[in-house]
C-alpha cells in the first residue's frame, strides 16, 4: 500500500503520519520478512521463548506502521534482528557447517541494516545490508536443504570467494559507499551466476507440475538478482532516484518474491500437514510479476512515470493474486498433479 502511494496512486492513508510511504521498504524487509524468517527460526528451535525475536520484529514494524516517529520501531526491530541472529547461531551449533555460517552472516547483515536505520542513516545505506540479509539467508538455506548439487572443489572455492567479496563490499559500503556497493554488486553478480549454475532447479525445470513451476520461479529469481547487481554499478552510491528504484526492486521484488513464489506451495503444504498441491493457474501471477517488473525497470530507466506506476500496480496485484490462488489450490480436493518429484 505504501509502495503504491509512493508512485502517486491516489489511495486512502489510514493513519495520520506518512510512515507507510516513507518507510515502505523497512516495513516490508523488517516488519514482514524479518518477522516471517524469525518465526521460521523460532519454530525450528522448538522453544516458546524463541518466538520473542519475531515478536520484537513484528512490534517494530507495527510501531512504524502506526506512525511512531520516536525511534521505537527501529529499536524494537534491531532487538528482533539480534534475536534472530542468536537463534541462527544456536541452530547452527546443532548442525555446524558452511550453510549455518552463511545464514549466520546473513542474520548479522540484517542486524547491521536495522542498526543503521536506528542510528539515522539514510535508507539506501541500510539497503545494502538488507540485501545481504536476504541473499545470504536464501543461499545458506538452499545449501542446507541440499538443493545445491555437490560442487567441485573449484566451484566451492568460487562460491566462497563470491560470498566473501559480497560480504566485504557490504561492510565497506558503510565507510566508502560507492566503492563498497560496487564490490558488493560484483559479489552478487558472481553469486547469482553460481546459483544459476549449481541449484538443483536446473534439473527439476525438466520435470512436471510443482517441481517445474518452482524451478522456473527460482531460476527467474536468480536472473533478477543478476540484473539487480548489474544495475547497482551505475547507481552507486545508491540514493533515492529512478536508477536506485530499478536496482532495489529487481532484487527485492524479482529475487525475493520469486523465491517466495517458488517455495510457498511446499511451505503451505507442510503447514497444513499434507502434500503440497499445484495447479497451472499459478503460472499467471508468476508471469505477471516478471512482466510488471520488466515494465517498471524499463520505465525507471526511460523516466516514463506512467509505465512505472502501472508496473508497480501490476506487481502488487501479482503478489496478492498469487497468495489467493495458492490458498484456493490448497483448499481444493483433488488439486492438480504435482509431478513425479516434490523436491524444490
Amino acid at each position: 500500500w505504501g509502495g503504491l502511494l509512493r508512485m502517486s496512486w491516489q489511495l486512502p492513508l489510514p493513519v495520520r503520519h506518512a510512515n507507510w510511504i516513507t518507510y515502505h521498504g523497512p516495513l516490508m524487509v523488517v516488519g514482514f520478512f524479518g518477522t516471517l524468517i524469525g518465526i521460521e527460526r523460532a519454530v525450528a528451535h522448538g522453544r516458546a521463548w524463541a518466538l520473542l525475536a519475531p515478536a520484537l520484529s513484528a512490534a517494530g514494524g507495527i510501531a512504524v506502521a502506526l506512525g511512531s516517529l520516536d525511534g521505537t520501531g527501529p529499536l524494537l526491530a534491531t532487538f528482533g534482528a539480534t534475536g534472530l541472529l542468536a537463534l541462527t547461531i544456536l541452530l547452527g551449533l546443532r548442525r555446524p557447517g558452511e550453510p549455518a555460517a552463511i545464514m549466520a552472516l546473513g542474520a548479522a547483515a540484517g542486524v547491521a541494516g536495522n542498526a543503521a536505520w536506528l542510528l539515522g542513516a539514510a535508507i539506501p545505506r541500510a539497503v545494502v545490508f538488507w540485501i545481504g540479509f536476504f541473499v545470504l539467508t536464501i543461499a545458506g538455506e538452499r545449501l542446507e536443504l541440499a538443493q545445491i548439487r555437490a560442487p567441485s572443489r573449484t566451484a566451492a572455492l568460487l562460491f566462497r570467494g563470491a560470498t566473501a567479496l559480497f560480504a566485504l563490499g557490504m561492510a565497506a559500503s558503510a565507510l566508502a559507499p560507492a566503492a563498497g556497493e560496487r564490490a558488493a554488486a560484483l559479489g552478487l553478480l558472481l553469486l547469482s551466476a553460481w546459483l544459476l549454475r549449481h541449484d538443483i532447479a536446473r534439473r527439476t525445470v525438466r520435470a512436471q507440475g510443482l517441481p517445474r513451476f518452482s524451478a522456473i520461479a527460482l531460476l527467474s529469481a536468480y536472473a533478477w538478482l543478476a540484473l539487480g547487481a548489474l544495475m547497482i554499478f551505475p547507481a552507486a552510491p545508491m540514493s533515492s532516484g529512478l536508477p536506485y528504484d530499478a536496482a532495489v526492486h529487481a532484487i527485492f521484488l524479482g529475487f525475493v518474491f520469486g523465491m517466495v513464489f517458488g517455495h510457498a506451495p511446499v511451505v503451505l503444504g507442510a503447514v497444513l500437514g499434507r502434500p503440497p498441491r499445484f495447479h497451472g493457474v499459478l503460472y499467471a501471477p508468476l508471469a505477471l510479476l516478471d512482466l510488471s517488473l520488466l515494465l517498471r525497470v524499463g520505465a525507471d530507466h526511460a523516466r516514463w512515470h506512467e509505465g512505472r506506476r502501472w508496473g508497480g500496480m501490476a506487481s502488487a496485484v501479482a503478489i496478492l493474486l498469487f497468495f489467493a490462488l495458492v490458498a484456493a489450490v490448497a483448499a481444493r480436493r483433488g488439486a492438480g498433479s504435482m509431478g513425479k518429484e516434490v523436491t524444490t
